[in-house]
């Protein structure tokens, strides 16, 4: 049988070389007069002398090619650029200023876009913008270019720039107190031309599709400066320590002292209104505005950080702000805890910004410490260090911000409870260790350590079975070290609490009786000692201890996270970063030391001394008896 495959189907060229074939598969064929004829128009030898010139002409013809994302890209940029220097034109100052106020807000408009506002940094056309707006006095177009620089400097990449003008800081604080200003007037009542209202309107819808402001009503040239200087101050530039100088030089922190002292003045009466259970009519009447208030405090918290120039002014021209804030701080807590408020996460977020306001403050300023230590300062803070933070049927409820979702972040109750009771206490330290005559004060404050915090115990605690202050953080201080779980979150804890015992039995009778049960203070040493060796141990980057004098660290909590609120340096006071962490720190000369913690562990291991001292006396008293 014959088993030969069929032959392949082909064709034959009409040429010299009939029958030659090349096949590819069974079923097809490509006569070889069209391949030679191939190699012979583009590959042959002869039309080349060596291999160099045909790859040269070769790669001269790719280049002359571009592909069809090259030719759409440069349509695009050249679409960009016809329409950037189309608005430049227009808000030139040789420009009509109708044509000005037009132009700026078709700039406005555009820059919601995130497309367009990238490439505007990316083409470099921000310096020629500011450049060209700075200067124009047009009340419209600065209102523009106010809201324009705020959209601009939300994006982190282009704060270096703004942070490098010197004039631009003067500038912001100008429009926090401009005198005129288009967006809070009624329109209707207004003398402006009808043209102009019109404008302003627009204005206002561009900035409410901003997502900036969420309510429409707040609106003003003064949220917006303030959402800019905010955002000025707040990232980390080269220039951080030129713009909290530049903000002093401009009486900037003393405006934004009293913008938050304006929006804190209804706290009073809404206290007053929570202790006569007459909250919900009272706040129909009263509205807080917690995003301002953040902002402020946001600001003042950065400025002050690590700047005892700022904090020396605010202490002694804004004295009247200390009170405020600690009732501020009274307030936030009860809303922040309030299962029918409507939005207990900015409660709590002005709480704790608060909290490091003050921190930084009272650091290293004794007259600061004492104001803030005098009633109801220290009533307030053991408040916070204590209600919600012991096991309790009829504890404060929290559960309400930590079920409240934001952006798909939930909370947990013990991170809320870890962050207040730590900065309460880091603020506690300060007061205690720059103002011995706090001492005294922090013990004649009467305390339940498991004081549920209602609405008879506002002011001070009224429950049947409260104790010394002193004896109070005692207790809280057995409940991190028996908690066991060994978190290191309670070890930081513990260990800030055992520095507060620490100060305030040292050279204090009267505290002494009140000290650990037992009579010893051996775990507060223990615990002491184990926090200094760690700060050796990551040469004062972040620190952490052992339970009850365990050699046990946990360096996983300690990572460098903007989100992490409990790092530490050094100590003789407390001080809040700019970042919104806490900081046990020496009071060096500069940042630069503050920063690297110089002799890191000294105001530890002087505690430390002391508590061995009185260890060793009481155990030299009891083998005497």
């Amino acid at each position: 049988m014959d088993m030969s495959l069929p032959p392949s189907s082909s064709y034959n060229g009409n040429n010299n070389r009939a029958g030659v074939r090349f096949t590819y598969g069974q079923t097809r064929t490509i006569l070889s007069q069209d391949f030679d004829s191939l190699l012979t128009d583009s590959y042959s030898p002869s039309k080349y002398d060596d291999d160099s010139e045909m790859e040269i002409e070769l790669e001269s013809k790719r280049k002359s090619f571009k592909s069809i994302h090259e030719l759409r890209e440069q349509g695009e940029n050249k679409r960009f650029t016809d329409e950037i220097e189309y608005i430049l034109d227009g808000i030139r100052e040789a420009q009509p200023v109708n044509v000005r106020r037009a132009s700026v807000l078709v700039l406005a408009q555009k820059l919601l876009k995130t497309e367009f506002m990238t490439k505007i940094r990316s083409h470099h056309y921000i310096p020629k913008l500011y450049d060209t707006l700075v200067t124009q006095d047009d009340t419209i177009v600065r209102c523009c270019f106010a809201f324009v620089v705020c959209l601009m400097i939300e994006d982190r990449r282009n704060s270096e720039f703004f942070a490098g003008k010197a004039e631009f800081t003067r500038l912001v604080t100008e429009f926090l107190t401009f005198q005129s200003d288009p967006l809070r007037e009624d329109l209707s009542k207004s003398s402006w031309k009808k043209t102009e209202k019109s404008l302003i309107g627009e204005l206002k819808e561009i900035i409410c599709r901003s997502d900036i402001f969420s309510d429409k009503k707040e609106i003003s040239l003064k949220s917006i400066a303030l959402r800019s200087l905010s955002s000025l101050i707040s990232y980390k530039t080269k220039y951080e320590d030129v713009i909290k100088k530049r903000i002093r030089a401009c009486d900037g922190l003393s405006i934004v002292a009293r913008i938050l002292k304006d929006e804190l003045v209804p706290v009073k009466k809404l206290l007053l209104a929570f202790e006569k259970g007459k909250t919900s009519k009272i706040k129909q009447k009263l509205l807080l505005n917690f995003e301002r208030v953040e902002q402020c405090l946001g600001i003042l918290e950065n400025v002050t950080a690590f700047c005892p120039e700022n904090q020396l002014i605010i202490v002694n021209h804004e004295k009247d702000i200390l009170p405020m804030l600690l009732e501020f701080l009274l307030y936030c807590h009860l809303e922040s805890c309030d299962s029918n408020a409507e939005n207990p996460s900015i409660a709590l977020e002005c709480l704790l910004g608060c909290l490091r306001v003050l921190i930084n403050l009272t650091h290293d300023n004794q007259q600061c410490c004492r104001d803030v230590g005098k009633s109801p300062g220290m009533v307030i803070l053991m408040r916070l260090a204590t209600v919600g933070q012991l096991p309790s049927r009829q504890s404060i409820n929290y559960n309400k911000i930590n079920t409240e979702k934001e952006e798909g972040i939930e909370e947990s109750v013990e991170a809320t409870k870890f962050d207040v009771l730590l900065l309460s206490i880091g603020l506690l330290i300060n007061l205690v260790e720059i103002d011995s005559g706090n001492q005294d004060e922090f013990r004649k404050i009467e305390q339940n350590p498991n004081c549920p915090g209602t609405r008879s115990c506002l002011r001070l605690c009224t429950c049947s079975s409260r104790k010394s202050a002193v004896s109070c953080l005692v207790s809280l201080y057995n409940h991190q070290i028996e908690k066991g779980d060994d978190k290191t979150d309670s070890n930081i804890v513990a260990a800030y609490m055992a520095i507060l015992i620490g100060l305030l039995i040292k050279d204090n009778k009267a505290n002494q009786e009140l000290r650990l049960p037992g009579n010893s203070v051996q775990s507060l040493i223990n615990l002491l000692q184990d926090f200094v060796k760690f700060h050796e141990l990551v040469g004062g980057e972040a620190s952490t201890i052992g339970n009850s004098g365990q050699n046990s660290v946990d360096l996983d909590a300690f990572l460098d996270d903007d989100d992490n609120h409990h790092s530490s340096g050094g100590i003789t006071g407390v001080a809040a970063s700019g970042g919104g962490n806490v900081m046990l720190q020496r009071s060096p000369q500069n940042q630069q030391q503050q920063s690297n913690g110089r002799n890191i562990g000294d105001s530890f291991l002087e505690i430390v001394d002391s508590l061995k001292a009185f260890e060793q006396k009481r155990l030299g008293g009891v083998s005497n008896s």
